[in-house]
């Protein structure tokens, strides 16, 4: 951040050793003629409405009307704000110049209206290079910006790679003492070892093979179970093609939505049915399980809407989402097209 601040800092004072310059010839020039205090009121005019010419041009016409394509517009609001700057500035001279410091140049006649009218067009063409800068100085910064964030964000990994491996390690060690004296509590640890390294390896990518997913899911089931007080009744139909890719937890929201709304942990029997079918290019997800009538109102919680979300930024209307009530059974299910 701190070469952001150098570039802002950098661009204030370009500014003002530009206004000093100038502001410096245009003294020196005058001062032989006019006199300090005469010299520098000149000076200050002349750089006052220079500068309304170049900023609101600059600043305010190009960026918000200009660079948007409204020409016309711009062209119309140009011209109207350059008419108004040119009246008032020969209106100050005239006041401050003409009659208090009497000098007869300043007036209202059509030499004047060329002289100043020139003057200021110049300008205007002066604005759009100091767009330009300006627009040039804004991509360093952003620049710069975009580094700091990358850097912060490596940095960011680098220290969220050190629990991982930790956690993982231990994991192993709990798993190798476990496996002697308990082989059931030993196979559920290394379930949730898989589920955790498909956290943090496969579900920042893009697409995964369908296999991984249905993998995750299979874990997550098997970790559920052991929550149960009766054995959970769970049939699965499904077809694995080879090569078949989706993105990343689009199928297990469904399967978790059961877990949290769907299951009575207090009936003795809970059945589930899973069915996934591939077809003309298109992958079908369907979960049937019987209504808990104690969380009806919960039925469909966040975890299917932000499903929802993300189905339509990666598909648009290139999919289906569908929960419905039939009976004493829910449906939920996904159609998706082949990645």
């Amino acid at each position: 951040m701190e070469s952001v601040k150098t570039h802002q800092r950098n661009l204030w004072i370009i500014q003002l050793i530009g206004w000093a310059v100038f502001f410096g010839i245009n003294f020196v020039f005058r001062l032989p003629a006019a006199g300090f205090t005469k010299a520098a009121v000149q000076s200050v005019l002349i750089a006052f409405f220079y500068a309304v010419i170049l900023y609101g041009n600059g600043v305010w016409l190009i960026p918000k009307i200009y660079s948007k394509g409204h020409y016309w517009k711009y062209g119309i609001l140009l011209f109207l704000f350059f008419s108004l700057v040119v009246v008032l500035e020969m209106l100050t001279n005239y006041y401050v110049l003409g009659i208090y410091y009497q000098e007869k140049m300043y007036n209202f006649s059509f030499a004047q209206w060329i002289y100043t009218s020139f003057s200021a067009g110049l300008i205007v063409i002066t604005s759009f290079l100091f767009y330009a800068s300006l627009r040039y100085f804004h991509l360093l910064r952003a620049q710069d910006e975009l580094k700091t964030r990358h850097y912060h964000t490596e940095l960011s990994l680098l220290k969220a790679q050190v629990q991982p491996h930790f956690l993982f390690n231990t994991l192993n060690n709990i798993y190798y003492q476990a496996h002697k004296e308990s082989p059931a509590t030993a196979l559920q640890i290394e379930r949730l070892a898989k589920m955790m390294r498909f956290f943090l390896e496969e579900s920042p990518m893009e697409k995964i093979p369908l296999q991984k997913e249905l993998e995750f899911i299979e874990n997550y089931i098997e970790l559920e179970r052991l929550r149960m007080r009766y054995p959970l009744q769970l049939t699965f139909d499904h077809q694995i093609p080879e090569n078949f890719l989706i993105p990343p937890m689009i199928l297990i929201p469904l399967v978790e939505n059961v877990f949290k709304h769907g299951i009575n942990k207090r009936k003795i029997e809970n059945v589930v049915s899973m069915k996934l079918e591939i077809a003309n290019k298109r992958l079908f997800f369907e979960v049937i399980n019987g209504v808990n009538s104690s969380i009806t109102e919960h039925r469909t919680g966040f975890g299917l809407l932000n499903l929802r979300k993300r189905l339509n930024l990666l598909y648009q209307d290139d999919f289906t989402l569908s929960t419905e009530t039939r009976g004493l059974l829910f449906y939920a299910s996904v159609n998706i097209p082949e990645e």
